[in-house]
């Protein structure tokens, strides 16, 4: 028995940050792993693709919307989906606990190591499953990460020596996040709120946080000549791409990375948008952007 029914035709606009895209031709809210697998069983008898949704963060869904089934991890509010392991030494989270929520509980107990992180969207598993972070990416924070084959429906605890993440990627290839566990230390609860504090302003004074987007729209790519990666937001800003407009879809004057929804938006201005800035970053730069947004389908 699933803990949340199976919706049918559910816009998929309330549950991106973009607040763009159409419907799903099946939706449905999973809180634990038990019910992911029902979910994948159930799919496979209709032979109906699937789609993992977190908290919407990094995703730009089409306006004809998805003939498929979308799967939406979340916490479920009636259970404890975080805890605390060894008694003071590390933290427990399900994939669909929000990033942010992960953080504040990490504070609310004393320890330390997630402060970098504050300010983030979306949930733990969306976070690991694209290595987020800024200098340093959450992946190299974990002791362990549990997770699950949609194919095999398998089970996976990878180590810490098994996890090898690179930029934008966690390296974890199809395979679903179900949780993970972060060695943490205690720590002050005023330096950990300071440090948090600092994560956040900084994002603020770079990043139109309060607007309607999906965050990054492109990889940071590497210089043709060093081979470092380099600002995407600064070569789109170089290219004069700043204030350009399709619909409701704006190219943020704060960074040049971020497309902002300024108020109806479709998914065809975005796209329009993205395709405008690959065009005029190759022709001054000959580097070839690549998205860092998904795009469904």
């Amino acid at each position: 028995m699933l803990t949340n029914p199976i919706l049918s035709y559910e816009s998929l606009s309330q549950w991106t940050t973009f607040r763009i895209g159409g419907v799903a031709r099946f939706f449905a809210r999973c809180h634990k792993e038990e019910d992911c697998i029902s979910l994948l069983e159930w799919a496979d008898t209709l032979h109906c693709p699937i789609y993992l949704l977190g908290g919407g963060s990094n995703i730009l869904v089409a306006d004809k919307g998805i003939d498929g089934l979308v799967i939406r991890l979340e916490n479920n509010p009636d259970e404890n989906t975080l805890s605390l392991t060894g008694g003071k030494d590390g933290c427990i989270a399900f994939a669909g606990v929000a990033l942010a929520r992960l953080v504040s509980y990490a504070y609310q107990n004393s320890l330390s190591g997630l402060e970098e992180f504050a300010g983030i969207p979306g949930t733990v598993g969306g976070a690991l499953k694209g290595n987020a972070g800024g200098v340093c990416g959450i992946c190299e924070k974990v002791i362990s990460i549990e997770t699950l084959s949609p194919v095999t429906l398998r089970k996976r605890i990878w180590r810490k020596e098994d996890i090898h993440p690179s930029y934008r990627d966690g390296g974890f290839g199809d395979e679903w996040i179900l949780r993970a566990t972060f060695p943490l230390e205690i720590k002050s609860k005023s330096d950990i709120l300071s440090a948090m504090n600092l994560a956040i302003q900084k994002k603020k004074a770079v990043q139109p946080i309060a607007a309607k987007s999906a965050g990054c729209v492109f990889r940071n790519p590497t210089s043709p000549e060093t081979g470092e990666r380099i600002s995407a937001g600064l070569l789109i800003d170089k290219a004069g791409c700043k204030n350009w407009r399709e619909g409701d879809a704006l190219v943020s004057d704060k960074h040049a990375n971020f497309i902002i929804n300024i108020g109806n938006a479709k998914a065809s201005d975005v796209m329009r948008l993205i395709e405008r800035i690959e065009e005029r970053v190759y022709e001054h730069f000959s580097i070839q952007l690549a998205k860092e947004i998904q795009i469904w389908p």
